[in-house]
């Protein structure tokens, strides 16, 4: 059975040029298509704080080349727009390497993330209590705000990504109001910036039950300015494209935006919702 996601645009995906995905780049544009969604775009991991940049950048330019060849060949009819992107993560922590890449491969669409702290593994690796949540949350919203800055990106991926394990899996709820300050920080970059906020949608389908963001940040993003949201399934498989769209989207119009963005050779898009 379809989802109802038909015109809505999926701006987070993964396929097997990203080190934890196996998903053919074909059976994801498929399922795209078959959701009449207006937009998709591809964004492989490239995680700038790898160790091993030259595989990391064949992979991104076999990823980009795949979407390409797919789109001008099998998808050459279809209605969906398909978007090369990436996601860089910790583009920071290697911030010459991370704009070379940004120059030498061309893509539709860049999501800002900060999957680990400068010296930490992977949120997802790390262990929690009431204390080490909180000393790691003031860390990565002031790393983030420094991401937020520089701007390297078109939209900022899960804003509040170390809460998928710290609440999800450990069930641990900070008091995010003590971080209130450095948050509306990192939204008024953005909004200066003119980049986008991400609702990411993975959240729907694990363990902490929700977007990332929630409603909250979408509020407060556009009382600070903020113009153009995105949405992403973050999906790893064909069957989770498009999963949560239609849910982001009514989110998205209760906080007041006139539609979602997608981005078409860096320039935002507006999808309009129906009057």
């Amino acid at each position: 059975m379809l989802q109802s996601c038909k015109g809505l645009a999926d701006c987070h995906t993964h396929t097997c040029y990203s080190f934890d995905s196996e998903a053919d780049p074909a059976e994801m544009l498929a399922r795209a298509d078959e959701l009449e969604l207006f937009a998709y775009c591809v964004t492989d991991h490239c995680e700038m704080n790898s160790t091993d940049l030259a595989s990391l950048e064949r992979d991104m330019k076999a990823s980009v080349r795949a979407v390409k060849q797919l789109r001008s060949s099998r998808f050459q009819d279809s209605a969906t727009h398909f978007l090369t992107g990436l996601e860089l993560g910790q583009g920071l922590q290697n911030r010459t390497e991370a704009e070379r890449f940004l120059r030498e491969i061309p893509v539709d669409f860049v999501i800002g993330s900060l999957h680990n702290l400068a010296g930490e593994e992977d949120f997802y690796y790390l262990s929690y209590t009431e204390e080490t949540a909180a000393a790691y949350l003031e860390r990565y919203f002031d790393e983030l705000l420094e991401m937020a800055e520089w701007g390297g990106f078109d939209s900022l991926g899960h804003l509040t990504y170390p809460l998928r394990y710290i609440t999800g899996i450990y069930r641990i709820r900070p008091d995010m109001t003590r971080y209130r300050y450095k948050v509306d920080a990192v939204l008024s970059a953005l909004a200066k910036g003119d980049r986008a906020l991400e609702v990411n949608t993975s959240g729907l389908r694990n363990e902490i039950g929700e977007t990332l963001p929630t409603m909250e940040y979408l509020v407060r993003f556009r009382e600070l300015g903020g113009k153009h949201i995105t949405i992403g399934s973050d999906a790893h498989e064909a069957q989770h494209v498009g999963a949560g769209l239609e849910q982001a989207a009514k989110m998205i119009k209760k906080a007041g935006f006139p539609g979602i963005t997608c981005y078409i050779g860096h320039k935002p898009f507006l999808i309009p919702f129906d009057k």
